[in-house]
């Protein structure tokens, strides 16, 4: 007897109606998929800008006054030059950068590359006043003071590059005679006004005089640079508030002991001196004492 097999449709459920979404005033429309495609000039065109809060030069972005613009350099170089701690700190971020081997890698093995590479090292390594680690010492301040500056200064070369330009030496222009970073206003294709550097104004001594050095020139280190903020961001921005508050503990500390480790003072004199003798002497003495006692 043969076997059949039955399949039974088990009843459909009843489909449910598709529910249209409203949208609201609120809410805003369905973006059209017809739309047509952006322009590509407006694709190509930057609408926004970095904010950098830049005034006649100046960046404000820090909101504590003591490490305003003009502040920052002075406060950064007290901390390091007077807290031990601080000293070791900036070294441990500076000496291993400064003892690693520095070369000149070429691009590949073609005799072009290799020449270009032996320019470079030459012009680094064996050409103007400076050596490399001088330039590396001073190139390394970006960190505890945000930034670095150099003005790069060209002479002649002479020997197997004699005719050809090099960098003489990059002269460093310190961090405190830096008056303002000065940029262009640059209109993009939107209407929208953007900033593009030019130069750095210097204020230095001897003779406290305003200088432009043009951008061309320049050779700018900023540490953890937000937007168009040149000054950049201090390794020891964050310390800065420990190490105040240390400093002024210090000082408390200081006077305290002045005041209260003297002693007891004591004078000796002799019978005949006269009452008013006695009695300077023993206003001295309580001079040297926290209390009048």
């Amino acid at each position: 007897m043969a076997e059949a097999t039955v399949l039974a449709e088990a009843p459909q459920s009843p489909q449910p109606k598709k529910r249209t979404r409203r949208t609201t005033a609120a809410q805003g429309a369905m973006p059209n998929r017809d739309t047509k495609p952006m322009a590509v000039s407006r694709m190509l065109a930057e609408t926004g800008t970095s904010g950098t809060k830049n005034f006649a030069g100046v960046i404000s972005d820090e909101y504590l006054p003591a490490l305003s613009a003009y502040q920052a350099p002075i406060v950064y170089d007290q901390m390091r030059r007077s807290d031990a701690t601080v000293a070791a700190l900036v070294a441990a971020y500076t000496m291993p950068l400064r003892s690693s081997k520095w070369y000149i890698q070429p691009y590949d093995d073609s005799p072009d590359s290799i020449r270009m590479a032996d320019f470079l090292h030459d012009n680094l390594w064996g050409f103007g006043d400076q050596t490399f680690d001088d330039f590396a010492r001073e190139a390394f301040t970006y960190l505890p003071f945000g930034f670095a500056a150099f003005e790069k200064v060209f002479d002649w070369m002479d020997g197997e590059w004699d005719g050809k330009l090099g960098w003489y030496k990059f002269a460093f222009r310190y961090q405190n005679t830096r008056l303002r970073w000065n940029f262009d206003p640059v209109t993009a294709p939107g209407g929208v006004v953007h900033r593009r550097f030019r130069s750095m104004t210097q204020l230095a001594p001897p003779d406290y005089r305003s200088t432009d050095i043009p951008a061309e020139k320049l050779i700018v280190f900023s540490h953890n640079k937000e937007g168009d903020n040149l000054d950049g961001i201090s390794i020891l921005r964050a310390a800065y508030k420990h190490w105040l508050i240390k400093d002024i503990l210090y000082k408390i500390q200081g006077i305290g002991l002045e005041r209260a480790a003297v002693g007891v003072p004591f004078a000796r004199y002799l019978m005949d001196v006269p009452q008013t003798t006695i009695d300077y002497i023993n206003q001295v003495l309580q001079n040297l004492r926290v209390d009048d006692a």
